[in-house]
């Protein structure tokens, strides 16, 4: 089991329950040998816990011991009501672990190492006994090559002291020889070296005084062409300032010209929308007119039809006919409402070819006036042209010339009570 889930087990809350439950207990209840037991007990386990080694441990063991501590916090009280039960999960727990799980060498093992581990060390003592016997012979034989060894060793030095101060000798010859040498040698080449030196210095004069002739023509070029680049420059910027604003005179004129355009074309076009809209208006009235015309027409072959029928009877008298009279004009009520709408689309008619025509020639009446001028009639043309009502009950013309005032006002009548009646079926 690895240590981190061993160390994140509900065992451990189980078991900080289980201490917590015993710390509750009442005062005089601590002092029972039992309670004593208790803790021990619970001590102990947490003890051999924590101190085995959880690789020796599986899931299913300390999901089974946390089902055993559960139950002996569930009967643990501080009355002992459950010692013996208690006594008996706490014998089947310390049966399966009566001890630490850890690596260990029990007592039996440890004797036999032992006894293995001291017969190897004597093995190795009488080895080593022996080892130390060819040891000493040998050494021995050794001391006395050594004192043989220094006796050579004292000649040898002898000779040394003599070849050393035949060396010394041969050293100072050698050096005084090779000083006088190195001093002629050392002179040559700074002889040499300076002569070089000369002739270097005077090379690179001529040098120096060449690349600063090529550098003071190079920088008069270089002056001289800026100064007229610069000219250069001020004269295409002049020429395109110049045709900047030949271009921008030029492109304030199309843009003008394209305003206006623009305007007379929008003029036109809400001209001609109106137009449009009258002539429709138009058209609407002169087919309310027919569909009038035809009603009042049958009225009046009614009318004739009844007057015919009447007139063949031989006691015919003229109040009959008068009686008879309301037959004809049911069909004059419908005629009379047709009529009024064929009069409402021809008012309309003609106030919108009117607007449209003034709206049409108000460019004409204002195309000689200053600008501010034009600005000031057309804010006060505005009410004029787009906040104008079209009132049917104040026009003062009429649809049939002369009478024309009665006749609408009559129509107006009819309308009404049409409207009123339709109302109410509704």
């Amino acid at each position: 089991m690895l240590d981190i889930d061993f160390k994140k087990h509900a065992i451990w809350a189980t078991i900080e329950g289980l201490e917590n439950t015993l710390v509750a207990f009442a005062l005089e209840k601590k002092t029972d040998p039992k309670f004593s037991e208790y803790v021990e007990k619970l001590g102990y386990l947490r003890w051999v816990l924590e101190s085995s080694n959880s690789s020796y441990f599986s899931p299913s063991e300390l999901t089974q011991l946390n089902a055993e501590l559960q139950q002996i916090k569930n009967h643990t009280a501080d009355n002992f009501g459950h010692y013996p039960t208690i006594e008996t999960w706490y014998s089947n727990i310390f049966t399966r672990m009566p001890y630490p799980r850890l690596k260990k060498i029990f007592r039996s093992e440890a004797n036999d190492a032992i006894e293995s581990f001291t017969a190897t060390v004597s093995t190795i003592r009488a080895e080593l006994d022996e080892a130390l016997k060819s040891s000493n012979a040998r050494l021995e034989a050794n001391r006395a090559d050594l004192l043989e060894v220094n006796e050579q060793t004292k000649a040898v030095q002898k000779d040394v002291v003599t070849l050393e101060a035949t060396l010394a000798t041969h050293v100072s010859r050698l050096e005084a020889e090779v000083d006088a040498a190195a001093t002629a040698k050392i002179s040559e080449i700074m002889s040499t070296f300076s002569t070089d030196q000369d002739t270097r210095r005077s090379e690179f004069q001529i040098l120096e005084d060449q690349i600063e002739a090529a550098l003071k023509k190079t920088n008069a070029e270089t002056d001289a062409l800026v100064i007229e680049n610069t000219k250069t420059i001020e004269r295409l910027e002049k020429a395109l300032e110049s045709e900047r604003a030949k271009f921008t005179e030029k492109a304030n004129s199309i843009v003008d010209d394209l305003s206006g355009l623009y305007e007379a074309a929008g003029q036109t076009a809400l001209a001609a929308g109106f137009a449009g809209s009258a002539e429709a208006e138009r058209k609407s009235f002169e087919l309310y007119s027919w569909i009038a015309i035809g009603i009042f027409g049958l009225s009046a072959i009614v009318m004739g039809i009844l007057w015919y029928v009447l007139a063949k009877q031989p006691d015919f008298k003229f109040i009959e006919l008068l009686q008879r009279v309301p037959v004809a004009a049911v069909f004059l009520v419908p005629g009379f409402y047709v009529a009024s709408l064929g009069n409402r689309h021809r008012k309309s008619a003609v106030k919108l070819r009117s607007l449209s025509l003034r709206i049409k020639a108000f460019d004409a009446f204002v195309a000689n006036l200053d600008e501010p001028k034009r600005v000031e009639l057309r804010t006060a043309m505005m009410k004029e042209f787009f906040e104008e009502k079209f009132d049917d009950e104040k026009s003062n013309t009429p649809m049939f010339g002369f009478g024309g005032k009665q006749f609408d006002s009559l129509i107006g009548i009819l309308e009404k009570s049409i409207e009123k009646l339709g109302g109410g079926k509704v």
